[in-house]
């Protein structure tokens, strides 16, 4: 794998946490029309299939959240790859960079700061951390 492959893998951990987090949002919602699901009563008789649409909202609301919750461990299978990949590094201050910079999302700047280096520093060691990880893209989402 490439160091730009390297990064682009790494760089996918904020983005697949946002997803995750709107998914969860979803599933909320998913969840709150389920409960207000329910039928009409009236003293007017009539013939009505009121039940067979609830029981039929119910479960697609259901499939939808099953859908959700699978994608959802999709993107955390993905995530915990990432993680992995980064714990496996030997050097702390290079686990402590990749970990700022891909799961933390700082900038450049922030992070040299953080790590008292400087920017041109925390780009070359940036760098070696590259060259010397290895990432398993087992799961490419």
């Amino acid at each position: 794998m490439t160091n730009k492959e390297k990064k682009e893998y790494l760089g996918r951990y904020k983005p697949l946490d946002e997803q995750v987090n709107q998914l969860l949002l979803e599933k909320q919602e998913i969840l709150a029309l389920g409960t207000k699901v329910t039928p009409t009563y009236s003293d007017i008789p009539h013939k009505s299939n009121i039940g067979d649409k609830t029981s039929t909202t119910i479960e697609k609301l259901e499939e939808h959240e099953q859908k959700i919750n699978q994608k959802i461990h999709e993107f955390i299978a993905v995530k915990s790859d990432i993680e992995r990949a980064i714990h496996t590094l030997q050097d702390e201050t290079l686990r402590l960079l990749l970990r700022y910079r891909y799961i933390n999302g700082l900038t450049w700047e922030n992070i040299a700061v953080r790590m008292h280096y400087s920017w041109r520093q925390i780009i070359r060691l940036h760098g070696v951390a590259l060259d010397v990880i290895v990432c398993h893209s087992q799961s490419m989402i």
